[in-house]
């Protein structure tokens, strides 16, 4: 049992595995609550929130000075945030409700874009991420680190010396 961690494959598999434990973690918490982190800086206030399996990722301006750093976590209550159709279907969430949107570009799950915020001057720029995205390809790296078997290592041969007729090496 002492070999387990023996090598840097055995090593960088359990730390790849344990960060996508933690995003899975956070992937499933992401779906009841949602965290932040808001930090101000001289000119932007930038801002990282997990929220309904995404990873948002914020710059904002114009930020008040002064500002503290906030953080914390709130419950998803799901009537506030939960819109359904005519026929009574839930409709998916839309991080960009809230936004007058200047420009937005989608490519799978992913989106960027930037908009003001409705009622207000402030301008954002924003980039989702889905979690899916960041767990499974550690996984699968943790995966082929940990289960795979390390090659082994095949010694140079050392080339000898040829001798010519006359005696002197070349």
């Amino acid at each position: 049992m002492t070999d387990v961690f023996a090598g840097w494959r055995r090593k960088f598999g359990m730390m790849t595995l344990l960060m996508a434990l933690v995003g899975m973690a956070g992937w499933v918490r992401s779906g009841l609550r949602v965290d932040f982190v808001w930090f101000p800086t001289a000119t932007f206030g930038y801002s990282f929130e997990s929220l309904h399996g995404l990873v948002r990722l914020t710059r904002g301006t114009p930020v008040a000075s002064g500002m503290p750093v906030q953080f914390g976590s709130e419950s998803l209550r799901l009537p506030p945030h939960l819109k359904f159709d005519d026929t009574g279907n839930p409709l998916p969430f839309d991080p960009w409700e809230k936004l007058d949107i200047e420009w937005q570009s989608n490519w799978f799950a992913f989106s960027f874009g930037t908009a003001m915020i409705k009622g207000s001057i402030a301008k954002i720029e924003m980039c989702l991420i889905p979690y899916w995205s960041i767990v499974v390809p550690l996984t699968v790296l943790s995966a082929y680190l940990l289960l795979t078997k390390p090659r082994k290592a095949t010694p140079n041969k050392i080339r000898e010396p040829i001798q010519n007729n006359g005696g002197a090496t070349s």
